[in-house]
């Protein structure tokens, strides 16, 4: 359903004034000029809506769930020698990337954690709901075993990035 605001503008004219051509002409140009639809419609794409919000609007909505933007992702670690010690390969990293560990996400990756952090928040936590959400979050099969009290067991078919396993870590 549209508004049509130049008739709610005409509606907001008093009485006394409603059969003045000059006020009729000042807030019809006005109503014209003021028009909001082109607004709401961006608002509601850039901060309401959280498949298509932005930047500030994708933050509100980490603090409506409780995530925050900021990652601690552990280091890579890559094939080879570790430091001096001459380790043989597989056995220590070649060299390690990056020169921190707390990274800011984009909105991308940071939509996916709302996501996350969403379902989280209104499941259940059983194994299936669990399964659920982290195969709908990686669109790839993921399987959840129970293996003792209290433990579970998340078994993935596919390498995980290292921002995907910092995902699971902090949430």
């Amino acid at each position: 359903m549209s508004l049509d605001f130049n008739d709610l503008a005409l509606r907001t004219i008093q009485s006394q004034y409603g059969a003045s051509p000059h006020i009729i002409g000042i807030v019809e140009a006005a109503a014209k000029q003021l028009d909001p639809t082109g607004d709401i419609q961006t608002f509601y794409n850039k901060v309401f809506n959280p498949l298509t919000a932005e930047g500030i609007g994708l933050d509100i909505w980490g603090r409506i769930v409780g995530a925050s933007r900021y990652l601690t992702v552990d280091n890579e670690d890559f094939f080879g020698f570790y430091g001096s010690m001459l380790n043989p390969f597989n056995q220590a990293p070649f060299f390690v990337s990056g020169d921190t560990d707390r990274f800011r996400l984009t909105d991308s990756a940071y939509r996916d954690l709302i996501f996350l952090k969403a379902a989280a928040n209104i499941g259940n936590a059983t194994l299936p709901s669990i399964k659920e959400i982290l195969t709908s979050l990686f669109e790839k099969p993921v399987l959840v075993m129970n293996i003792g009290t209290m433990k579970i067991r998340i078994v993935f078919t596919f390498y995980l990035s290292a921002y995907q396993r910092a995902l699971l870590r902090e949430y």
